[in-house]
């Protein structure tokens, strides 16, 4: 990892978009991801400024989407489709038992995250 020279200042959000930050689980519609082509496409230093980002993950892409006019012309649902328990005042949720199938097939959730037992 580079040190940033003092003679460069802060680094500046690219004043293209908006910066938004979110979970790194999504899906993308097949208009998103042409969206994120074609902008990666036009604004090349986009991608520069990530390489030395904190958790670009969880920002690069939801900045894309929720940052640009890709938000005003399209729905952006907030709903990763996948089935977690979060213990209050937690930051990461917890492991999945086979306690928690009954509520995982209830649920609306496509895929589960944190799986800690094995399907019979």
């Amino acid at each position: 990892m580079r040190a940033r020279s003092a003679f460069k200042g802060p680094r500046r959000f690219p004043s293209y978009a908006r910066p938004f930050g979110g979970s790194q689980w999504w899906n993308l519609s097949r208009p998103a991801a042409d969206f994120i082509l074609g902008f990666l496409d036009a604004h090349p230093d986009y991608r520069r400024y990530h390489e030395h980002t904190l958790a670009p993950d969880e920002l690069f892409f939801q900045s894309i989407l929720l940052g640009t006019e890709f938000a005003a012309e399209h729905e952006v649902v907030d709903d990763c489709l996948r089935f977690m328990r979060w213990p209050e005042g937690e930051s990461h949720p917890r492991l999945l038992t086979d306690e928690d199938l009954p509520a995982m097939e209830e649920s609306e959730a496509l895929f589960c995250r944190k799986v800690g037992f094995a399907l019979e």
